[in-house]
């Protein structure tokens, strides 16, 4: 039904392996819907390591939380580790009518220079994450992991 689709029932934390097997050197986004609150500290680490190796330098990672999870120490861990692995971390606000209440995280590997800092401004975020949707669903290949 979706030829350009390919799924792999794998842990994420076999993307190398898994983007070599594709004969691609890296990726330009990560989107990625996994409970990292529920993680332990050693599987949120070797996940994020291997985002990390295969992000292209300025490659995004994006993320969802939700709100409740900021008060789990693995989640707490979590945002601690993404601002210590990523050169930009930004929050978007809480979507309260969300249930329960959640929020994204929109991190980007360092692109080997100096960026803008964001000033957070939502608006500029709000456009920004909208052109990164459309930019990943205009790809040509999908890879979809399940833990």
């Amino acid at each position: 039904k979706f030829p350009a689709v390919t799924v792999y029932n794998d842990s994420a934390a076999n993307l190398p392996e898994l983007i070599h097997r594709e004969n691609l050197s890296s990726l330009d986004a990560v989107i990625s819907g996994l409970p990292w609150a529920v993680f332990p500290d050693e599987l949120q680490e070797q996940i994020l390591t291997a985002i990390l190796q295969t992000l292209k330098p300025g490659g995004c990672f994006t993320t969802f939380a939700y709100l409740q999870g900021l008060l789990l120490p693995s989640g707490m861990h979590f945002r601690k580790r993404i601002k210590g692995m990523f050169s930009e971390v930004e929050k978007s606000p809480v979507v309260w009518n969300n249930f329960p209440p959640a929020f994204v995280y929109r991190c980007r590997k360092c692109a080997g220079y100096a960026q803008a800092e964001d000033q957070g401004n939502q608006e500029r975020y709000a456009e920004d994450f909208a052109e990164f949707l459309h930019r990943f669903f205009s790809f040509s290949k999908f890879f979809l992991f399940g833990l």
